[in-house]
């Protein structure tokens, strides 16, 4: 029998038999750790060092695939249910509780190669060791470890003590940097400061030999954090270190200020953290060839360093201080995810972002827009067309430009408002926070109501400052950074169907202008907002290729009073910004504020008040769905649909020239129109009135070559523009084209993606809840020749089965499910299907030839 058709054997297999149990199959463990008991009456050094190993050995664990899950809070586990529930990204997954450190250790050593060492006391330490071992500890499969000898410390545990995992010591660094000389095991003479040398050093050995991941960067507060009474076990922020060990990412906590001296290292010569600042940006953007923008994770710890908040000492007011870090960080291509105090913390994001792949296999869209007829039967169009005499406000809610606001004080906070339905809600969430907390975006998408939306907050795809994308960009000297900008944004704002930029915060520069607004037009399609304008003006507003911008009306947070006095007579359009509002507190102004001030959602806003200024609402349009196969065999058709929704307020059809077109490309190629047009269109069978959705069938030509391709469709009306050039974000998938679709397995489990798919076991790890390799499907693996499982399901098994049938065993080992598909307390026919389908489908599972 040749290869191919004994694969073809075991798929016809798989679909007939394995189809109807699929219930059946294994999931996936999350293992969860409640570290709740670390609470203020524990003894702070232990707590703090129990975290910081615990939030190291996670972001190993889950670098390849979801596996821990910690609770720090309450709203931890809600989010361990969330995740769990119907709907979730983890439906149905089995969670494993750990008791304690011995088992915590004993489950996931084996992803650890050793321990990273860091002083021990803040007082006469050199505190910054404590982010650099974090950093270390990322690229060397490491633990970082305060270097407490006491009896009975976390590093005696780890590393002495006979009881323990008596894991290796791979790098001490106490001691080893004292700001004068040369900086240890490097030849660049010290920067004159201990803290500062000691980034140097990681920057050198880690950033600079590309073993970090560029575009990834930590700022977390170091071990200041340790036994300091005003910070409290949470305000650490060590919770949220699993991600940057997880991603390989750089860490490091610096003063953005070269005026003054650091309270956190008051000796160093004037301006070194501002240079060390600069020097660690630069590396980054010479690793990545200046070719991509850079995550920053966190926030000036603007109640313990660098500002003038009471008992730190700095001369700087802490919005000055975010204002200067901002523009900082964009001129050297960083944008900014503010994790800020007092909600600085959070948990689990290595988790999150290890579900991302389930994620992008999900389609996230937008409540329609609305149309005209919608318009007009609201009243806010006239019958003679024109805009009825009205207040339209938009009331902006935010801010959510943080990872660490959303699971608390957006996802367990505003979002279960009670009012959450009643009134338009535009929530104002950056969406590049997705990495971190993947679950709550999707919570939140998956419940929405159809008065939700979404918008970019503070700036786009994440808080940079627009001044600093282009021009002189002071300091760096680089040049326009405006091209990965838009890129990036695209990447985020097409995952989440977003077309709106909330807000353009310019910081300490000038107000953005209409020409600042010009270079977000491309993936803002459906509108802009500016910054303030003064409290008694009419906001700036402008059509910017056809892109709707209005500036943010004065004050922030307004009062009934303060809105109502905006509007005396004829057409008035205000955005005003909300900071953490409820959806209760916007009904209270809608239920009082008066029949001609009109509460209105952010598509409503844009779309009237780019009609009003002349423009058109055409060409707008939602991906909804499709069926395209992430795995082709070159040169293979694939007849596929692509579902698309009209958001504009012009009607497709073949008649108007309406099409869709798609392109595939190398990965990472932008298409050209050629590309497009020697696929040729895919036309449209009677209309698509505005509102309505549309399924094309359409036929998929995989290329002649294998290797990483995208594919990208758009609509377009022939002989008048792209939806793209009307800056509607056109789709994109990521491709692999192989010689056989069996021939790619992506988590190297020896089992093809295509069928782990079929499955749903494509992205985890089965091996971490089973024997032997066991692919985690071969539920009736349950004896052997010792009455273990011994890595087959073979007569062993079924002589367990035949046992348990003739007994009714109702603690059965062998009740695999029932006419549910779920377990049923009796061993008979249903289980007996599984095993026979699990004999079928692999007699040794480690073994890809039997297949």
């Amino acid at each position: 029998m040749n290869t191919c058709f004994h694969k073809m054997i075991y798929i016809l297999l798989y679909l007939v038999i394995f189809s109807g149990f699929a219930n059946a199959a294994q999931k996936p463990t999350i293992y969860h750790w409640d570290l709740r008991f670390l609470g203020p009456s524990t003894d702070f050094g232990k707590s703090y060092d129990t975290r910081h190993m615990a939030v190291c050995i996670q972001g190993l664990a889950n670098r390849e695939a979801p596996r821990i899950f910690l609770s720090f809070t309450d709203d931890d586990y809600i989010w361990l249910a969330r995740l769990r529930e119907s709907g979730g990204l983890c439906e149905g997954w089995n969670v494993v509780t750990v008791r304690n450190i011995t088992q915590y250790i004993n489950l996931f050593g084996k992803y650890v190669n050793g321990v990273v060492l860091y002083d021990a006391d803040p007082n006469i330490g050199v505190r910054s060791t404590m982010l650099a071992a974090t950093t270390a500890a990322g690229v060397e499969n490491a633990i970082a470890v305060r270097k407490q000898t006491a009896s009975g410390s976390i590093y005696n545990y780890l590393v002495n003590y006979a009881t323990g995992p008596q894991f290796p010591v791979l790098i001490d660094l106490t001691g080893k940097f004292t700001g004068s000389g040369t900086i240890w095991e490097t030849s660049t003479a010290s920067t004159g400061s201990a803290k500062c040398d000691a980034y140097i050093w990681a920057k050198e050995k880690y950033l600079d030999t590309g073993l970090c991941d560029p575009t990834t960067i930590m700022y977390n507060l170091d071990l200041w954090g340790c036994f300091f009474s005003r910070v409290d076990q949470y305000k650490t922020s060590l919770s949220n270190l699993d991600y940057g060990v997880s991603k390989k990412g750089f860490c490091f906590e610096l003063s953005p200020w070269g005026d003054e001296y650091p309270n956190d290292d008051l000796t160093q010569p004037l301006g070194t953290d501002l240079n060390t600042f600069k020097t660690i940006l630069n590396a980054c953007n010479v690793k990545n060839n200046y070719s991509k923008m850079i995550k920053l994770c966190g926030y000036t710890n603007w109640d313990q360093k660098y500002t003038n908040n009471s008992g730190v000492g700095g001369s700087h007011d802490p919005v000055k201080t975010e204002q200067e870090q901002t523009s900082l960080l964009t001129a050297y291509n960083t944008y900014e995810e503010a994790d800020s105090v007092p909600q600085n913390y959070f948990c689990n994001a290595s988790f999150f972002n290890a579900l991302m792949p389930a994620l992008k296999s999900r389609r996230y869209t937008q409540n329609p827009a609305p149309t005209y007829a919608d318009l007009v039967s609201k009243g806010y169009i006239n019958s003679n067309g024109t805009v009825a005499a009205n207040h339209y406000i938009l009331l902006y809610m935010g801010d959510y430009d943080s990872a660490s606001w959303l699971p608390s004080w957006l996802g367990n906070g505003k979002y279960n408002d009670p009012n959450r339905g009643a009134v338009n809600c535009s929530w104002a969430i950056t969406p590049n926070t997705i990495d971190r907390v993947s679950a709550v975006f999707d919570y939140m998408y998956r419940h929405k109501t159809s008065k939700d939306y979404f918008i970019s907050g503070d700036s786009g795809a994440g808080y940079v400052n627009p001044h600093q994308l282009s021009g002189t960009r002071s300091p760096s000297g680089y040049s326009s950074g405006i091209p990965i900008w838009q890129e990036h944004c695209r990447k985020y704002f097409r995952m989440l169907d977003y077309s709106i930029s909330g807000w353009l915060l310019n910081g300490k520069f000038s107000l953005p202008t209409v020409s600042d607004a010009s270079n977000f037009v491309p993936f803002s399609g459906d509108g802009i907002g500016l910054d303030w304008s003064s409290y008694s003006s009419t906001p700036t507003q402008a059509l910017v290729s056809n892109v709707p911008v209005c500036a943010r009306t004065q004050p922030d947070n307004p009062s009934l009073y303060e809105i109502k006095r905006r509007y005396s007579s004829g057409v008035l359009f205000d955005w005003f910004r909300t900071i953490v509002w409820s959806p209760s507190a916007m009904n209270d102004i809608q239920n009082t504020i008066g029949s001609q001030h009109k509460l209105v959602d952010a598509y409503t806003f844009y779309y009237l008040l780019r009609y009003y200024k002349g423009g058109n609402n055409n060409y707008r349009a939602t991906w909804v769905d499709d069926t395209i196969p992430r795995i082709l065999e070159k040169g293979k058709n694939y007849p596929v649909t692509i579902t698309v929704r009209n958001d504009g307020w012009d009607t497709w059809s073949e008649a108007g020239a309406y099409r869709l077109a798609y392109a595939i490309v190398p990965k990472g190629t932008e298409p050209e129109n050629e590309d497009y047009d020697g696929n040729g269109r895919f036309t449209i069978n009677g209309t698509v009135a505005p509102g309505q959705s549309y399924t094309f069938n359409v036929g998929i030509v995989a290329p002649g070559t294998i290797g990483g391709y995208d594919i990208y469709y758009d609509m377009v009306r022939d002989g008048v523009t792209w939806f793209k050039a009307a800056n509607n974000i056109e789709w994109k998938n990521d491709l692999i084209v192989a010689n056989d679709e069996l021939d790619i397995d992506t988590d190297s489990d020896g089992v093809p993606d295509v069928i782990e798919d079929r499955s749903g076991t494509l992205y985890w790890h089965p091996d971490d809840n089973v024997q032997c390799g066991d692919m985690g499907y071969l539920t009736a693996d349950v004896s052997g020749v010792a009455g273990v499982k011994d890595c087959y399901v073979n007569m062993y098994d079924l002589a367990a089965l035949a046992s348990e049938w003739l007994n009714q065993n109702q603690e059965s080992l062998c009740d695999f499910t029932g006419p549910l598909s779920v377990p049923d307390q009796s061993v008979d026919f249903y289980d007996f299907c599984v095993l026979a389908s699990n004999w079928m489908e692999c007699t040794n599972p480690t073994d890809y030839n039997c297949w």
